[in-house]
């Protein structure tokens, strides 16, 4: 018999198919003759763990939400520090005090965050010495200012360097200080000082102090016509007038001395003022030259004329920066005995009157007002002339009030 060959692909399809085992199912379980009961203790047991896990997740949540406002709270500190600080370093360009008012609304315009009260208590106190309010003026026309200060307490302007030291200064403190739950408090309002009295010398004689035994007597009753008496009370009355008049005029002399004295006095204080002035102009523009320190033999050209007393003699002073020096804060706070306007005004006419073609020299200058041009010397000359006129009103004054 014949073979036949049977190719290997058809040989393994002639082969009968493997049997593929069923999959294993695991046998039921056989029926409990009783049913599960959980014991009392497993059930508080678990109670128990359900109850801790949910108090550990909501002390959890109220921390996190609490670090999430701090790092915010420190977030905002760190933009009001920078913005305090830049604004501060622009306004102290201009030789300005910075109230509290106008640091808010410039701070709110940088950083559109709002400086609350407590909000710059907590960056004064995380700021340290690099910040600084007081209050400058007394009463109700003091005002709270701000300004910058270096490691030994004085004011400073910081530059570029120094506001990002400043800055990262602030940052480092941030992180290691912890922040109280109520920041210090701002420096209170200084009380306004006592009203001066207008007359500290001896106290002026009273009008009504008068001496009745100079009046003429008054008839008895009973004596004389009704006319003769009429006429006798109308010359007492007549004469009583007289005594008031000449009373009243008395304590206007003693008052109008008073008052010259006074002027006097702040015409001396503005002499003061107006010799520091000078004595800066000069300054100003002597450095201004070159070798302003030689002598005038060895100075170049084109300032071989130029002298000391040359440029003494140039200084300029408007009467309105006087004034204004004269009735500054910062002059009232230098002095127990502030100027008023009136005041300051009579005082340099005094001074005017008293130093004109002696010590300097009035230039009328159309829509300028006066300007004081410096003669070189003559202040010591006019401040005895005021020292001489003082005593002298004094003296006329101490005879007014001995005299009556």
């Amino acid at each position: 018999m014949a073979k036949v060959r049977v190719s290997g692909k058809r040989k393994a399809e002639a082969q009968p198919a493997a049997e593929v085992p069923a999959p294993m199912t695991a046998p039921p379980k056989k029926a409990s003759a009783f049913p599960k009961v959980e014991t009392p203790e497993k059930v508080s047991r678990k109670r128990r763990l359900v109850q801790m896990d949910s108090m550990e997740a909501k002390r959890t949540a109220p921390k996190a939400r609490q670090s999430l406002e701090e790092e915010g709270h420190a977030a905002k500190l760190q933009q009001l520090f920078t913005g305090i600080d830049l604004v501060l370093q622009l306004v102290a360009s201009r030789q300005r005090d910075t109230t509290l008012e106008q640091l808010r609304d410039a701070v709110l315009a940088h950083t559109r965050c709002d400086l609350t009260e407590e909000r710059f208590r907590e960056v004064l106190f995380v700021a340290d010495w690099m910040l600084a309010a007081y209050w400058v003026g007394q009463g109700e026309s003091a005002y709270l200012t701000v300004e910058q200060r270096d490691k030994d307490g004085k004011h400073m302007r910081p530059e570029g360097d120094e506001l990002t030291a400043r800055k990262d200064r602030f940052a480092e403190r941030l992180k290691s200080v912890s922040l109280p739950s109520s920041p210090p408090e701002l420096p209170s309002r200084p009380e306004a000082p006592p009203p001066r009295k207008l007359l500290e010398k001896p106290d002026l004689p009273p009008v009504q102090d008068i001496d009745m035994s100079l009046l003429p007597p008054l008839l008895p009753p009973g004596q004389g016509t009704p006319a003769e008496r009429f006429e006798a009370l109308r010359r007492r009355v007549k004469a009583k007038e007289e005594l008031y008049k000449q009373a009243e005029t008395h304590v206007a002399q003693v008052r109008q001395i008073t008052k010259n004295i006074g002027i006097c006095e702040d015409a001396v204080r503005a002499l003061w003022v107006l010799l520091k002035m000078f004595d800066s102009s000069f300054v100003s523009r002597a450095s201004s030259a070159p070798s302003w320190r030689q002598k005038p033999a060895t100075v170049p050209a084109p300032f071989k004329e130029k002298t000391w007393k040359d440029l003494i003699e140039r200084a300029r002073i408007p009467e309105r920066k006087l004034l204004s020096a004269l009735c500054s804060l910062t002059w009232a706070e230098q002095t127990s005995n502030p100027m008023t306007l009136e005041a300051a005004r009579a005082a340099i006419a005094e001074l005017r009157e008293m130093g004109d073609g002696v010590w300097f020299q009035v230039q009328k200058v159309p829509d300028a007002g006066n300007y004081l041009a410096s003669l070189g010397t003559g202040s010591e000359t006019v401040r005895l002339a005021l020292k001489a006129k003082i005593q002298e009103l004094e003296k006329e004054r101490r005879a007014l009030l001995t005299s009556k």
